[in-house]
């Protein structure tokens, strides 16, 4: 229902567009205007879901960057990792692309020197323990110590390109659950850099993210929301005009 509901708005503002035959010379679609409109919409559609405006507005712009890229072969799902919320709250939503919609949320932990409770420090670093923000996408799954984990490419130079090497990885934890919050003041338990997640429903979130998914860590921290390419680029609006009006 949200998806059609989306899919409705955009056709109704592609559609004015054309309808204004009155005027000799049509200003073009404004991809950026036609983007903000369907973030709008799509937000007010799943607030209620606890995830941040700009999160979504940046990761969904991030993904449609990113969709005509060979490396990204599955464009069904996007992942994001909201660090703006606590980490006693459920941040991370993957979202159907197609059906506009969050499928499935989760805890999820950030690095032991990024923060307690609140993340607030980032590094793409060596041996720093912390979290690092960007766009990624996933890799294969392999068996380690934390058994079946996805492997993290990360995609933006500075901010989360040495993720691979330091191995940074999706994987399940013991101290990401209800239980643990509750024995630890409310306060979830936190990795060397990896967004660890739950036990429960781990299998499904594995097979819907893995292998060449779109994966967004976001944080309001100002040198990476003035540096990223991604998040500054206007191929996303473009490439979101392009899918929706073709």
């Amino acid at each position: 229902m949200v998806g059609m509901k989306l899919r409705i708005l955009i056709v109704g503002i592609l559609g004015i567009a054309c309808l204004s035959v009155a005027d000799p010379e049509p200003k073009p679609l404004d991809a950026r205007e036609v983007f903000l409109s369907f973030a709008d919409s799509f937000y007010d559609c799943v607030k209620d879901e606890k995830i941040s405006y700009k999160a979504l507005q940046y990761g969904l712009k991030g993904y449609h960057h990113l969709k005509s890229n060979a490396k990204l072969k599955k464009k069904t799902h996007l992942t994001i990792v909201d660090f703006s919320l606590p980490s006693s709250e459920e941040r991370m939503f993957v979202i159907d692309v197609e059906k506009n919609e969050v499928v499935h949320k989760s805890l999820v932990a950030h690095g032991t020197e990024t923060g307690d409770l609140q993340a607030s420090t980032f590094s793409n670093e060596h041996d720093s323990h912390m979290s690092s923000l960007g766009f990624y996408i996933t890799g294969r799954v392999y068996r380690g110590k934390h058994e079946e984990s996805i492997k993290l490419h990360g995609l933006e130079r500075g901010f989360n390109d040495n993720a691979y090497d330091r191995g940074v990885v999706i994987h399940r934890a013991d101290y990401c659950d209800r239980d643990f919050l509750e024995s630890n003041s409310n306060v979830l338990g936190r990795s060397y850099g990896c967004p660890a997640v739950p036990f429960n429903e781990y299998d499904k979130l594995l097979n819907i993210v893995r292998d060449g998914s779109c994966f967004f860590i976001y944080y309001p921290d100002k040198d990476y929301l003035r540096k990223s390419r991604m998040v500054n680029s206007t191929k996303g609006y473009e490439n979101f005009l392009e899918s929706y009006g073709s």
